[in-house]
């Protein structure tokens, strides 16, 4: 109801484009890309968290992760249009201070 009254009051033009040709309309094979997409973000996502929560019960890292988090803002605001290539470079920073660290670490 609400729908119809919305498109009523609408331009004849937003009318058809909200009405959706067959290209605009969401098709079943690109839903279950969407849910597949979603489905492995949401994979990445969560192994992260488990990464940071481990990560943050280490005493021996805790100090690397709240540097790794201040350059990760540094960096964004610095390559705002390279994410890629800064992500890269900040994990690897990361990952050689903790290997180092844990090198060097008595016992």
């Amino acid at each position: 109801m609400l729908q119809a009254v919305r498109q009523r009051s609408l331009p004849e033009g937003w009318r058809r484009r909200l009405g959706g040709s067959g290209r605009e309309q969401i098709t079943p094979e690109m839903l279950a890309q969407i849910i597949e997409r979603n489905r492995a973000f949401l994979g990445y996502a969560l192994n992260s968290l488990k990464m940071l929560k481990r990560l943050d019960k280490s005493p021996d890292l805790q100090d690397l992760l709240v540097e790794f988090i201040a350059a990760a803002e540094k960096m964004r605001a610095e390559k705002p249009n390279d994410l890629m290539a800064a992500g890269n470079e900040l994990v690897q920073k990361f990952l050689d201070a903790g290997l180092k660290r844990l090198k060097n670490k008595p016992g």
